[in-house]
């Protein structure tokens, strides 16, 4: 049953509309012998459940206690290749990093940036990673990420 909504079969909307989420975060919290499923699985429940959308919301955010929340969130998930596909193809989200990037003493979210924008012009699996990396090529972009190391 996990894995068939993990891959996203014809049965995964089936399994949503007879309410197996709960089901299915039971599995995920119990002890899995195959992580590899594990992963899968945590990536269909969060994308469905929307949560890559909420991290993505709070990247975009102004507030200085959103923010490097979901930068921390963003990192944790393209490091470990959780919806990595899907942020890399996420429109402008380059860019909102690229700003993010702060050249002061308390800058303590540019690590995580610079990692996250290693992993997702490195995404392996994605066909959206070229996009990614044309995007850090940007003028703007480059100029914001290159001041981080002069």
């Amino acid at each position: 049953m996990a894995k068939q909504f993990a891959l996203r079969t014809e049965y995964h909307q089936q399994m949503i509309d007879l309410a197996f989420l709960p089901a299915l975060l039971g599995v995920a919290r119990q002890s899995v012998s195959e992580l590899e499923l594990l992963r899968m699985l945590m990536e269909s429940l969060l994308l469905e459940l929307g949560v890559v959308d909420v991290i993505l919301a709070c990247v975009r955010q102004d507030d200085q206690g959103v923010s490097p929340w979901g930068i921390g969130f963003l990192h944790e998930f393209v490091s470990r290749s959780v919806s990595r596909a899907y942020l890399t193809a996420s429109p402008g989200l380059v860019c909102w990093l690229c700003r993010r990037l702060v050249t002061g003493k308390y800058a303590c979210t540019n690590r995580l940036i610079l990692r996250s924008l290693w992993c997702l012009c490195t995404s392996w699996e994605a066909a959206a990673a070229p996009a990614a990396l044309v995007e850090v090529v940007q003028p703007e972009n480059l100029r914001h990420i290159l001041a981080m190391f002069v």
